[in-house]
């Protein structure tokens, strides 16, 4: 079907190149009242001939995106995904973040490679879990892309968690972040626990600091930005 398309395409082309050089052959001649005749038929056929070969080619074109079956469509959804995706895998950053995920889950290598696209910014955490932002990288939000095996295709699907992350540290058990207002007038913290999904929340760092610590991590850790993170990879 598109080797014919493109053969109506290509004659189509060559219409268009025809007529412009029949109209300015036609211009030369126009006091000459039979070869202008002649030259605005012609013009005239070429254009009937240049409407015909576009209508065809529209037509097939949109045939074939509608007849199109759903392998199909996946098939151009994982192609667009590859494309979408703009992260390397293979960076001593990427390998500190793989060593901490989870040994028991089948993990979709676009969780680590998918970057997001135009002013939408995604980056991986600890599986299932990733973190968002859009138009700028001053607020990051918490996703749950549990079950979603393309990651590209179906970001929108991931369930928000929350948001309004202005800075944050983490370890393959636990994410401690500090949550802002867009105004900056209500400041809160929140420890999450990436085994259970489960969040709580502090009105101070030294408690979300305590309750960590009483849990394991290392609260001697660094914080970053969400831009600090990004730019990490």
């Amino acid at each position: 079907m598109f080797s014919q398309v493109w053969i109506l395409f290509v004659a189509g082309l060559l219409m268009v190149f025809f007529m412009l050089i029949a109209i300015v052959w036609t211009i030369m001649k126009w006091n000459n009242k039979q070869n202008r005749s002649v030259g605005c038929a012609i013009i005239f056929l070429l254009f009937i001939v240049i409407i015909g070969c576009g209508t065809i080619v529209t037509i097939k074109t949109l045939n074939f995106f509608k007849n199109a079956t759903p392998a199909s469509v996946e098939k151009g959804m994982e192609i667009f995904s590859e494309i979408a995706t703009v992260r390397h895998s293979d960076s001593n950053f990427m390998d500190s973040i793989k060593s901490l995920q989870p040994v028991d889950r089948i993990i979709p290598e676009t969780y680590f490679t998918y970057a997001g696209l135009r002013d939408y910014y995604r980056m991986p955490l600890v599986y299932p879990f990733s973190m968002s932002t859009i138009d700028v990288l001053d607020y990051g939000t918490i996703n749950d892309e549990s079950g979603i095996k393309h990651i590209a295709k179906d970001a929108d699907k991931g369930k928000q968690l929350f948001g309004g992350i202005t800075s944050f540290t983490f370890d393959k058990r636990l994410l401690m972040a500090k949550v802002e207002s867009y105004s900056g007038n209500e400041i809160k913290y929140i420890l999450l626990d990436f085994n259970t999904g489960q969040k709580e929340e502090f009105y101070t760092e030294p408690e979300l600091k305590e309750k960590a610590a009483a849990l394991g991590f290392d609260i001697s850790k660094a914080w970053m930005t969400v831009k600090e993170y990004y730019y990490k990879f």
